[in-house]
């Protein structure tokens, strides 16, 4: 077998290859895929056009057949640099063929046949050499077979062309036909083999690379669900840690009550021992127990929707609204400290789809953060404002505390910042916690002036955002 047809059997190998590569990749969708498929049947035509250059004219067995194998060539290399980077810019691959035409028209115009030809072979190994060493890399980096055997492949044809480069030197050995006849085959031998076993490894290599991919999206989810368990069994253990604190309020939120209705007992025995009583004083004492009660019974269903451990599902609240009734559970607090609650003026109501008592939960959290925040500052106000933009309600609660530093804000240990000395850092951990799970956001930012703003985003009820 002569070296032509050695080159003729690369050349439609490398083609017919690498378009079954393609017939067999392309639902992958993968732009490293295309671009080595189209490199490989670009240097495939490019080298059948060489094999066949006794029987086609010769600016396409030279010009255009160099050009295709140079471009086929630099999108093979660019396919895996994509591959092993993930991402890849392909203008400098092009201005490079650019260049390359321009030398060789310029020679070619020169009528420098002997360096147009050392040209073109010195940019082939050039590329060859380049392929090999990003395959190389990519073997080292994922530890893969398929990317070494590349490697090798395009190594094994760089010698050869470069052993032909260095035998062009030697003019006295052209005049061998043996030795010239067994320099072009190994290089042509190189070429057959390098399409063969190029071709088979990068489906191989595709192959691996998207059961890696695979691999770490699984291990990405299973590290996803463990997060939202750990969050959920610390917003469990916090709201067992805020029954102490619950009872306190609920004792103190139903002991005005119990004085009053006890006030009214007194004044009706009073009036019944001087005999002083009257059907009008009866009625008043009356009425005032029963008010009493009342407010000792909406004290206690708060606390009862609060320390609810699930609630029947989701349901359409408005935000504005669940802020108020947690701020009506928080009234003890902000008389005892003073501290005034102005909503901003145009505040919106902004209907959400959440659970009611889990969001009533986060902004307990927050609120009573804000609220201890200011306990020692000059000035105690507790600004709120509601807006909605169609798509997404946001919630900002800002307080005149103390703040925290900017670096604790916008870090990575934001969630488990605290203001007090004594303070954990869950509450809001649990609060963002709720608020992912309803496809929200909680932010922080330091406030103008000091403070600390606090941001909850959810979707609108009923909108395509709305999981």
């Amino acid at each position: 077998m002569d070296s032509q047809t050695i080159l003729l059997l690369a050349g439609m190998t490398q083609f017919l290859l690498h378009a079954m590569t393609w017939s067999v990749m392309r639902r992958q969708a993968s732009s490293a895929v295309a671009w080595w498929c189209l490199g490989g049947m670009s240097t495939g035509i490019g080298l059948t056009l060489v094999a066949v250059r006794a029987l086609v004219p010769a600016f396409l067995s030279y010009e255009i057949a160099n050009g295709l194998l140079i471009c086929g060539l630099l999108l093979m290399a660019h396919s895996l640099w994509l591959q092993h980077a993930r991402r890849a810019n392909i203008k400098p691959a092009a201005l490079y063929g650019l260049f390359f035409v321009l030398v060789y028209w310029a020679l070619d115009r020169l009528h420098l046949p002997a360096l147009r030809s050392a040209w073109t072979r010195g940019n082939l190994l050039l590329l060859l050499l380049v392929i090999a060493w990003i395959a190389w890399q990519m073997s080292r980096a994922v530890r893969s077979f398929n990317a070494n055997a590349i490697s090798l492949a395009f190594l094994a044809v760089a010698t050869a062309l470069g052993g032909l480069l260095i035998g062009a030197g030697d003019q006295a050995a052209w005049h061998d036909p043996i030795a010239t006849h067994i320099v072009l085959s190994s290089v042509y031998l190189a070429a057959f083999l390098h399409a063969l076993i190029s071709s088979l490894c990068y489906i191989g290599l595709a192959l691996d690379r998207g059961r890696a991919a695979e691999s770490r999206h699984a291990e990405s989810e299973a590290r996803w669900h463990e997060l939202q368990r750990r969050r959920h069994e610390v917003a469990q253990l916090e709201r067992k840690c805020s029954i102490p604190m619950l009872s306190a309020l609920l004792a103190q939120d139903i002991g005005r009550p119990i004085a009053e209705m006890e006030a009214a007992v007194q004044l009706g025995r009073e009036a019944l021992r001087q005999r002083e009583w009257s059907r009008q004083l009866l009625q008043d004492c009356l009425g005032r127990i029963i008010i009493a009660t009342e407010r000792a019974r909406l004290a206690t269903d708060r606390v009862r929707r609060f320390l609810k451990p699930r609630s029947e599902g989701r349901g359409r609240f408005e935000l504005r609204e669940l802020t108020e009734r947690v701020l009506q559970l928080l009234e003890p607090d902000l008389l005892a400290y003073q501290i005034r609650v102005c909503w901003a003026a145009g505040s919106e109501p902004g209907e959400v789809q959440v659970e009611g008592d889990q969001l009533s939960q986060a902004l307990h959290h927050l609120l009573r953060n804000a609220v201890e925040a200011m306990h020692e500052s000059a000035r105690r106000e507790l600004h709120l404002r509601c807006e909605c933009d169609g798509q997404r309600v946001r919630l900002e609660i800002r307080d005149t505390g103390a703040g925290l530093p900017e670096d604790s804000v916008s870090g990575p240990d934001a969630i488990l910042s605290s203001r007090q000395r004594d303070g954990s850092g869950l509450g809001i951990a649990v609060a963002r916690a709720i608020v992912e799970q309803f496809d929200g956001h909680l932010l922080l930012r330091p406030a103008d002036g000091g403070g600390l703003v606090v941001a909850i985003d959810l979707p609108v009820a009923g909108s395509p955002e709305q999981a």
